[in-house]
């Protein structure tokens, strides 16, 4: 067997602190969108009010505008993300086995993944805002004594714009994008033929540990795009749910 990814590789080292750094920034860019979207609501919505409130509802063309800033903002992270895995998951294999490739292909394939997967994951998010928000304006006209300036607040107060939202979006995402990125750098060199990959599932091993990604710890399996059987059913790697923290190690062997 070649020598391990030991520093680049599963949940600590490089891999860890790159995912970190994204996750903030992922927070970061969430808070301030959604800031901006509240404001872009309260002005749709106060256009809308009329003397009978029942006209009162955010139109699809709006939801789609929200749909495309928030993937302007969030496609370039999760690029990152992808990105960030394949360099880490490059200068690994080069340092395991001495071989030098050409990992164009692999950040391509990276990117064109975060292209496809941001725009579902822009749907989702952008879904749950305008359920929440539409049960607001409906609770709102149903309480004929509450003012406009009433569902201005709740719309504000919103669990759909709070931290905690921004954080288990930015946890999850940052897991998945990383993780997709050493999955396809590692797809890359077992196209090249010179080696195959044990990979290996990685929790975090403290108290946080949930009951899906426990079992998952240290189990193996061969190959870059293999999966594992999870509680969940099976996945190639991490996140097995929101806010997952788990990571992956890439080990190449000589083929069989």
């Amino acid at each position: 067997m070649l020598p391990p990814f030991v520093k680049l590789n599963g949940r600590g080292g490089v891999i860890r602190d790159l995912a970190d750094a994204l996750e903030l920034d992922i927070v970061s860019a969430m808070l301030q969108y959604w800031e901006g979207q509240k404001r872009r609501i309260i002005d749709a919505l106060e256009e809308r009010v009329p003397d009978d409130r029942k006209g009162v509802q955010l139109t699809m063309p709006f939801w789609r505008q929200e749909a495309k800033n928030l993937l302007a903002i969030l496609l370039p992270l999760i690029q990152r993300g992808a990105e960030n895995g394949v360099t880490a998951h490059e200068v690994a294999f080069t340092q395991a086995t001495n071989i030098s490739l050409d990992w164009t292909l692999a950040h391509t394939d990276a990117a064109d993944w975060a292209r496809r997967y941001c725009g579902e994951l822009v749907k989702g998010v952008e879904d749950t805002t305008s359920r929440r928000v539409a049960a607001q304006v409906s609770n709102w006209i149903e309480t004929q004594d509450r003012t406009f300036p009433d569902l201005v607040s709740a719309i504000a107060k919103d669990p759909a714009f709070n931290e905690k939202r921004a954080r288990l979006i930015a946890a999850t995402e940052s897991t998945r994008a990383h993780a997709e990125g050493e999955m396809t750098a590692a797809e890359t060199a077992e196209a090249e033929g010179y080696v195959e990959y044990i990979k290996r599932w990685d929790t975090a091993r403290d108290d946080r540990v949930c009951e899906i990604c426990g079992p998952l710890d240290n189990q193996e399996v061969i190959g870059a795009r293999a999966t594992f059987d999870t509680l969940v059913g099976p996945l190639e790697g991490p996140p097995a749910h929101p806010n997952c923290r788990c990571g992956l190690g890439m080990i190449p062997r000589l083929p069989k």
